[in-house]
């Protein structure tokens, strides 16, 4: 892998990405991220390597491929290009579904629809979401949804839609098609970063928002804990994964396949598509995850599932939880990583109790909302 380009490198998850495929990759020539205000992110931090290249385009716009293909500029340079990252798409799951397509599927066909600039091209890796499984509560395979999920939120929705497109879309250069469903993300392991609040932080949020409340639950005495009912099930797990440990795993999974194409087991096992499912080795269930954020905090709160009902749907509202988040407290989904599996020794683990206080120490007085 010499010369890369990468779609979503300037968002939270791409930035960690763009990271760790210069720790895994050093002889990486040139990465060319394709982003629509580059002189945005141009002087960033994260942003300071030699290797970049930036090239300013909105794929939302269908005049993209025709600018690439009458820019010189542009048809020489992707002449090269061999690996592809396509992790553009707007994360909000409480955007409208026309906002959704215009960032997360549209931006993808009309680069499909451009593939042919790209005749070098051997590896496209493709960033989707468990989310795409909607709200069957089952397993999610590692390979294609053949069953149309239900859905109450447009991000998933949308996400669904584009990787069948990805899927089903036939290509007159023959590359591999790899497909990667990260977990909820949240901040890194090592310093909590985190650039917006979405899926678990909005229940931190709302119980941060009434925190002058719960801590004057600290001072009673002996251990007793005040039973506090909230809305979930008690067999629902929260499939999370800091931000780090995904982007790693990612790099990893593309090294293995460059060294041997057959490393997962028999590559044309899919449709000639690879799937890998990306959580963490251990993830709590949300009474655990609830428990530990009160003796982190030291409250003396004892959380317990109930079914959702018209108090809990005006709690939530008044805690900030959007009702797109409502279904998924009561998910009993099944994450298998049979593939991710041979991935154990060269990998760090991946356990919630060894990460879960960055998450709890989130600063939500400075945050913002998706």
């Amino acid at each position: 892998m010499k010369n890369l380009l990468m779609t979503g490198g300037t968002g939270f998850l791409g930035r960690f990405f763009l990271k760790s495929i210069l720790e895994t990759f050093p002889h990486v020539e040139k990465i060319y991220l394709v982003t629509r205000t580059p002189k945005k992110y141009q002087s960033h931090k994260d942003f300071q390597y030699p290797q970049i290249i930036w090239i300013e385009a909105d794929l939302s716009d269908e005049k993209t491929q025709g600018h690439w293909a009458h820019n010189k500029q542009y048809k020489d340079a992707f002449q090269n290009i061999d690996t592809v990252i396509f992790a553009a798409a707007l994360y909000d799951v409480k955007a409208d579904f026309e906002t959704n397509y215009r960032n997360t599927i549209l931006t993808l066909e009309n680069f499909l629809h451009s593939i042919e600039l790209f005749p070098k091209l051997k590896n496209f890796h493709y960033i989707s979401t468990i989310v795409v499984q909607g709200l069957n509560s089952s397993l999610l395979p590692e390979g294609p949804i053949i069953s149309k999920p239900i859905f109450q939120e447009n991000y998933g929705h949308a996400k669904f839609l584009a990787e069948k497109i990805f899927e089903n879309f036939q290509s007159p250069i023959p590359f591999k098609k790899i497909i990667y469903r990260p977990g909820m993300v949240v901040g890194d392991s090592h310093f909590g970063e985190m650039d917006k609040i979405d899926g678990c932080y909005y229940v931190l949020k709302g119980l941060w928002r009434i925190s002058f409340l719960l801590k004057f639950t600290k001072y009673f005495p002996w251990n007793f804990q005040i039973p506090f009912p909230i809305a979930f099930k008690d067999q629902t797990h929260l499939p999370l994964i800091p931000v780090d440990h995904c982007t790693e795993r990612m790099c990893q999974i593309m090294k293995c396949l460059l060294e041997d194409e057959h490393y997962f087991g028999t590559y044309n096992v899919n449709n000639g598509i690879s799937y890998f499912t990306l959580v963490s080795d251990e993830f709590p269930s949300i009474r655990y995850f609830l428990q530990c954020y009160t003796k982190y905090h030291g409250y003396k709160l004892n959380f317990f599932p109930v079914m959702m009902n018209f108090f809990h749907q005006w709690l939530f509202r008044l805690l900030g939880i959007p009702p797109e988040i409502y279904p998924y407290m009561f998910l009993e989904t099944v994450y298998p990583q049979k593939y991710t599996e041979k991935l154990r020794s060269k990998i760090r683990p991946s356990q919630f109790d060894h990460y879960k206080e960055k998450i709890f120490q989130f600063p939500f007085s400075n945050s913002k909302d998706s």
